[in-house]
């Protein structure tokens, strides 16, 4: 698997909460991507589509433990 191929390393159907673990990310210069963030708006019916982070391979490590810490921090 090369460095740079997305891994998917959390899933929320929460919007605010995919939100923040992306700023979170983002402070410790993690790139990160959401999938599905605006699907839920565009759907209507009242499914929740699990929104997924997706960051590069190689830094998949230390995003679990970004996250972690994110989570333990609350």
């Amino acid at each position: 698997m090369s460095e740079q191929e997305p891994v998917v390393v959390y899933e929320t159907p929460d919007p605010t909460a995919a939100e923040c673990i992306r700023q979170a990310l983002a402070s410790q210069d993690i790139s990160c991507h959401l999938f599905n963030a605006n699907a839920n708006k565009m759907i209507g019916i009242g499914i929740n589509l699990e929104i997924r982070i997706v960051v590069p391979s190689g830094q998949a490590d230390r995003a679990s433990h970004v996250i972690k810490e994110f989570f333990k921090s609350k």
